[in-house]
């Protein structure tokens, strides 16, 4: 939640390669216009990351990453500032502060083993 809305990412059906990215305006009791992100039905976190929204998500498959910087203002514009293929399967990506302002990622490998990767986030935007 960021200035009284809540920011949302769902999958969509299987049989699309898209999820749909919207807010809740929790004072208006409006939902924005949903944006189609491409992604391959799994799961994505959020994390305000030097003042600014990023959702991370599997856009391909489970076997990339991607970060798309969230247009708080407008959800249209949001753009998508990376995607990288992983060295195996990134499933449920679960994003937590680390040391010195800098990010962790935990996820799952191929449902079987959790794995903890730490990274500078400055270095990809």
């Amino acid at each position: 939640v960021i200035e009284n809305k809540c920011y949302y990412f769902v999958r969509q059906q299987d049989t699309t390669n898209y999820g749909f990215l919207t807010a809740y305006d929790l004072e208006k009791g409006t939902w924005d216009k949903p944006v189609l992100i491409e992604d391959c039905q799994s799961r994505s976190d959020f994390i305000v990351y030097d003042g600014a929204l990023y959702m991370f998500h599997a856009p391909i498959d489970r076997e990339h990453i991607g970060i798309v910087k969230i247009d708080t203002e407008d959800i249209a514009k949001s753009e998508v500032v990376l995607v990288a293929k992983m060295a195996s399967s990134c499933f449920y990506p679960f994003i937590q502060y680390f040391e010195n302002g800098e990010l962790a990622m935990s996820y799952t490998v191929a449902r079987r083993h959790i794995r903890l990767a730490e990274f500078t986030l400055s270095k990809y935007l």
